[in-house]
């Protein structure tokens, strides 16, 4: 195992590996929308961490654990809270011809989780916030 070098105050490299901090928002415009943080989304190919955020009246969800899809530090879906206007960022294996899906609508959203939907994938895609999980040990 390699020594940590920090680079400035947010990034640092450890074994060859460049990792930086995140920021997590506590910022929220409307008391009854989501709340921001970390959520946790299961995907066919394992679970992903997402920082849930708020940019203007948009609520934005950055992956924190990559896919063979789409990486880590990319935005992974952008939902306008007043229209409820979805969009989902789709990539090839490699993030190889990344784009923006618009075909997802919301099902569900509550103060600790939400739901979308897709009429043309099979997905599920119900993100929980972390605060919601119970130690099991």
């Amino acid at each position: 195992a390699g020594d940590v070098q920090w680079k400035n105050n947010n990034i640092f490299e450890l074994n060859q590996h460049i990792f930086s901090k995140v920021i997590i928002s506590k910022e929220i415009p409307v008391p009854s929308y989501p709340e921001p943080g970390i959520y946790v989304k299961s995907y066919g190919y394992g679970i992903n961490l997402i920082d849930v955020y708020y940019s203007s009246n948009d609520l934005v969800g950055m992956k924190l654990t990559g896919s063979v899809f789409v990486p880590s530090g990319k935005t992974s879906f952008t939902i306008n809270m007043e229209t409820k206007e979805v969009r989902v960022q789709h990539a090839s294996q490699g993030f190889r011809a990344p784009h923006w899906s618009e075909d997802y609508k919301m099902v569900n959203i509550t103060k600790y989780g939400f739901e979308m939907d897709s009429d043309s994938l099979s997905l599920d895609s119900v993100y929980h916030h972390i605060s919601r999980f119970v130690p099991i040990i």
